[in-house]
């Protein structure tokens, strides 16, 4: 099999690039078009400059929320992680006869 030559697989890398990069900007696209169509249908938002006035006063809020997510999935995740590295041991009582 003839070996390719490095500029043509330079070539070829860059046109992948060029479809991946592609491909992300169709993807942002469809997620921003998803996230924009939950807010207008949640709370009936038609024009964008209510939509921007309404994320302007809810701002610090949400800020405050996502911090609140990120802490208790952050502790959520050292918990399991400290059950999974514990082995399970099983205490016994200890008996006292009289």
């Amino acid at each position: 099999m003839a070996k390719k030559d490095p500029a043509k697989k330079i070539n070829d890398l860059k046109e992948q690039m060029k479809k991946l990069e592609q491909q992300l900007k169709e993807q942002e696209k469809k997620r921003d078009e998803e996230l924009g169509k939950l807010f207008r249908e949640e709370w009936d938002i038609n024009d964008s400059e209510t939509a921007r006035l309404i994320i302007e006063s809810l701002k610090s809020d949400v800020d405050s929320l996502k911090e609140s997510l990120s802490s208790n999935k952050t502790n959520n995740q050292t918990t399991e992680n400290t059950n999974t590295e514990s082995p399970n041991r099983q205490e016994t009582p200890s008996a006292t006869l009289s």
